[in-house]
């Protein structure tokens, strides 16, 4: 439990930094001390506030040296002990290379390049090692790796707002090197605000396996940084994956794909990501959206997918044959697919039973699973529809 605890406070710092910016205006005081941000900076008084309080002025004349060199010692009188919160003081190195970052401190570029190939500093190690010195050692290394790897990442990405391109041969030996997704979108995103485009052929790679994940992360990168919205997300299904995939190597090969990305439309682009097909909400594929479970609903969203369960209840006998094509169609959403499933199967469960065994077999493993899922539940469904007739 220690250990899972101790990973997710260096996700939380991971993500404290991931989005490039945010929707929020810049802080920017004219008669501040210390420098504004470059981008949109939502967080910046409680991230100072982290710095400040641990004795770290928000400067990169301060900054650069608490990472090479950690914690200043303190003077003589003062307390020698550190604030209580945060409790891992991974937190409080994060925020120095996101102050960094969001202010666009060029000063900071060596020390970044440090971390981000993980050879130091001596201070980040130190800080590190402070972090975990209570765990066994076999699981300190492993945290101390883990947080290392972290930072990396937060590295590359202040490295893409400062926009320095002597980070380029970095940031590619990373994107060749290391595992996971983030390293390849991450790193094509802050080559793209350097204006270069040398990480897309790595990410065209990771966007080309249909079956895997990692390419709706990869297309959403394409995204940001070429404005070309696919439409690819996690319910779009394999067949149309393919073409699309087929489409975006297609560009790559195109002279587009090697005109300089411009920078603020890059971040412009990160702050609003791609907009989802609007599906047209009188037709029987938006009412089944609309009466999916999507999590926390507005009140609006809770009528609307009321009346989209009761149209539903009371129209799906008459509509099987609608309810079937969609949930049959290889080019469908996944998500407006498996809905059709469900219904079909309560409309009219006895008739509904070879087509939803059949689609145990669809190629699409969402579906699949659905298919296995309602399947079980048929019986309870015939037992229902037995029960309204009796």
């Amino acid at each position: 439990m220690r250990m899972a605890q101790h990973r997710g406070m260096l996700l939380a710092c991971l993500l404290a930094l991931a989005p490039l910016a945010a929707n929020a205006p810049a802080e920017s005081r004219s008669d501040s001390r210390w420098p504004a941000a470059i981008v949109a900076d939502p967080g910046q008084a409680e991230r100072r506030q982290i710095l400040v309080s641990h004795g770290i002025t928000p400067l990169p004349e301060t900054l650069i040296p608490f990472l090479r060199d950690g914690f200043p010692a303190p003077a003589p009188g003062q307390n020698p002990n550190l604030p209580s919160e945060p409790a891992r003081k991974i937190d409080v190195v994060n925020a120095a290379i996101q102050e960094l970052g969001l202010t666009g401190a060029s000063a900071g570029v060596p020390v970044l390049l440090e971390i981000a190939q993980r050879k130091g500093p001596a201070g980040v190690s130190s800080i590190l090692r402070r972090d975990v010195e209570d765990l066994p050692i076999e699981s300190a290394d492993q945290q101390v790796a883990l947080g290392r790897r972290l930072l990396s990442l937060n590295a590359v990405v202040a490295l893409g707002l400062i926009g320095d391109p002597s980070a380029e041969p970095v940031i590619l030996d990373l994107m060749r090197t290391e595992t996971g997704t983030a390293f390849i979108t991450r790193g094509a995103e802050a080559l793209s605000l350097m204006g270069l485009t040398s990480g897309i052929p790595p990410l065209v790679a990771l966007a080309s396996n249909p079956d895997s994940t990692d390419s709706v992360a990869a297309f959403s990168s394409i995204y940001a940084i070429a404005g070309r919205n696919y439409g690819y997300t996690a319910n779009t299904p394999l067949a149309r994956r393919r073409e699309l995939i087929a489409e975006l190597r297609a560009w790559a090969e195109t002279p587009e794909a090697s005109l300089a990305p411009q920078r603020a439309d890059v971040i412009r682009r990160l702050n609003n990501p791609p907009q989802p097909v609007v599906v047209d909400p009188t037709s029987l594929r938006g009412i089944l959206r609309a009466s999916m479970d999507l999590g926390k609903l507005t009140s609006e969203d809770y009528d609307r997918r009321y009346e989209a369960r009761r149209v539903l209840q009371e129209t799906g006998k008459e509509r099987f044959d609608e309810l079937r094509e969609i949930a049959q169609n290889p080019y469908e959403e996944l998500d407006i697919r498996s809905t059709a499933m469900r219904w079909l199967a309560v409309s009219d469960p006895r008739k509904a039973r070879s087509i939803i065994r059949a689609l145990k077999k669809d190629e699409n493993p969402a579906i699949a699973e659905s298919a296995r899922v309602i399947d079980q539940d048929l019986p309870e469904y015939i037992k229902q529809e037995k029960n309204k007739g009796s």
